[in-house]
């Protein structure tokens, strides 16, 4: 038996009595703090150094989806504002784990959580719970779906776009990530995200390491490559989503950006011929960009808020260039990148463009994407129909159609030339410094908001499956092509043979299939367009400043 003295006994109780006080403290500031009306902003920061060998362990998987006709498809209408979603995910290399509240919860809670990823082969899961469409039907398209905001130094503007998507119809069916590339400036980014999230829904960011070792790396292009490819592979390889929309720090989006999304994705899943949806039009001017329901199909990728499938990562992953000389946005136009295959863009363009200064932004720049026409205001479209029209072989019928058309109405047909081009779209409102917006060498412009009329614009060289053959360009018989040596011009490997360079014959083999007859194009081949320009054969050594250096060029006699 044990002891205790009167004063033991009484300091207990003192004890006793404190604890129970403060605990009585506690429960009353728990029941403070969940009465606050707020929502779960969630900010994960996520370090990731890129190796510098990591092609070897890309995978390659096909793209599984067949070729589709009209009746397979079905026109989804999404009612995205009014339905709640739960997502879940659960990071690799901490073990942690978190779930996304709806927008009326009424929880807070700011955490910032470090976790380091070694390489791009950390997986993790992630899903999104299905959404009912207005008609009842269920949208099965998109699992997962994430966006992504590539960001660096411009809180003022990333702090526009992430409060435009947040407060856009249909964003929390979607997980909002930022992804960051700068060190020194990731505090007062992560500041400008907490402020606008704050609220509203969760949002993640990743923070990229990025590698210096070589000039390209170092200069803008090969940065911001880089950071893309980081975000790609963290949305659909870290965070295992089934689709991710990409989007600039200094783009806005409409209110119908989600829905659009949405309700196309579904054409990604039945046609082959298709691998991304984009919110931007770069013929989208608004003296002929005015129907703000139709879609239309192009080669020719825009990027500026943009989505694919985790199939075409898969596939793009395992070719993604160390050297995009040019930029990854134009080797992502290359045939060679995409596979011939297309995109499916609005006539009025979905996103916004802000920025008065970067890397790839003029001084002047702002002021002509200022007379793009945006679908800002209310009421947007809420269903934007049966989209089958989409579909290739639609499609094609379609465009067969308004060739046949604009053939029997005057001006309805505009021929022209890579040469030609630039006074072309200045006399009609088009994209000047290159043909944009094509459809296997046609642009169809429409014409005002209603009916099915458009101005076909038809280019001579490519357009041949459309044209009379009196209007068709095509090489001439007798032309011959000569690999030329490293360093050595076009007209110095004509005189070489005794020949002679014809500049109209020279865009016939501007393509990166026709350099792969000749070269290795070991680093990748790079997008150039203009009058005389041939593709880059990019060298291992490369100057950011410099003029760029050609190993070879394939000439035409």
């Amino acid at each position: 038996m044990r002891l205790r003295s009167p004063s033991m006994k009484s300091s207990r109780a003192a004890c006793n009595v404190r604890s129970c006080l403060m605990g009585f403290v506690y429960f009353l500031m728990g029941v403070a703090l969940a009465s606050m009306v707020t929502s779960w902003v969630l900010i994960e920061t996520e370090v990731m150094q890129h190796q510098q060998q990591h092609q070897s362990d890309r995978g390659f998987v096909p793209i599984l989806p067949g070729q589709a006709t009209a009746s397979d498809f079905k026109s989804s209408t999404s009612s995205s504002a009014t339905t709640e979603s739960s997502l879940s995910s659960s990071s690799s290399s901490s073990a942690s784990s978190f779930t996304r509240p709806a927008t009326t919860s009424s929880s807070i809670a700011t955490t910032i959580s470090t976790t380091t990823a070694t390489g791009p082969s950390g997986t993790t899961s992630s899903e999104a719970t299905s959404s009912e469409t207005t008609s009842g039907e269920t949208t099965t398209s998109m699992p997962s779906p994430a966006l992504v905001i590539v960001a660096h130094n411009r809180p003022e503007y990333l702090s526009q776009s992430l409060k435009s998507v947040l407060e856009c119809a249909g964003s929390e069916l979607f997980h909002i990530y930022v992804s960051l590339d700068s060190p020194n400036d990731a505090p007062k980014m992560e500041n400008a995200i907490k402020r606008i999230a704050n609220g509203r829904q969760s949002v993640t960011v990743l923070r990229m390491t990025p590698i210096s070792t070589t000039a390209f790396e170092r200069s803008g292009i090969g940065r911001i490559s880089r950071h893309h490819e980081f975000a790609l592979e963290q949305g659909f390889m870290t965070h295992s989503h089934s689709h991710v929309i990409i989007l600039e720090e200094d783009l806005l989006v409409a209110p119908d950006f989600f829905s659009y999304f949405m309700q196309a994705s579904k054409l990604l899943a039945l046609d082959s011929s298709l691998f991304c949806i984009s919110a931007w039009n770069d013929n989208g001017l608004g003296s002929v960009a005015q129907d703000k329901k139709r879609l239309y199909r192009t080669d020719y990728f825009s990027g500026l808020g943009w989505m694919i499938s985790r199939s075409e990562w898969l596939r793009l992953r395992s070719k993604w260039p160390d050297v995009p000389s040019t930029g990854w946005d134009h080797w992502m136009r290359l045939s060679t990148s995409n596979n011939g295959r297309e995109c499916i863009v609005p006539i009025v363009s979905r996103t916004k463009h802000i920025g008065e200064h970067g890397v790839n932004v003029q001084s002047n720049q702002n002021h002509i994407y200022s007379k793009w026409a945006f679908s800002d205001v209310e009421p947007a479209p809420a269903s934007f129909g049966d989209l089958s029209y989409l579909l290739h072989d639609a499609y094609e019928e379609f465009v067969k159609s308004q060739v046949s058309l604009a053939y029997q109405n005057d001006g309805g047909l505009v021929l022209y030339t890579l040469e030609t081009w630039r006074g072309v779209a200045s006399r009609h409102q088009l994209w000047a410094n290159q043909p944009r917006g094509t459809h296997r060498g046609l642009i169809l412009v429409k014409q005002g908001k209603e009916g099915d009329v458009y101005k076909v614009f038809a280019d001579k060289r490519k357009a041949w499956n459309y044209l009379k053959p009196e209007d068709q360009l095509k090489p001439k018989p007798q032309a011959i092509k000569v690999k030329g040596n490293n360093g050595e011009s076009c007209s110095g490997a004509c005189r070489r043979v005794q020949k002679r360079c014809d500049p109209r014959e020279i865009q016939f083999v501007n393509t990166c299939e026709a350099l792969l007859d000749s070269f290795a194009c070991e680093a990748g081949c790079g997008h150039q367009v203009g009058e005389f320009h041939a593709p880059i054969v990019q060298q291992s050594t490369f100057h950011p400043h410099a003029r760029p250096s050609f190993r070879s060029r394939s000439n035409v006699l």
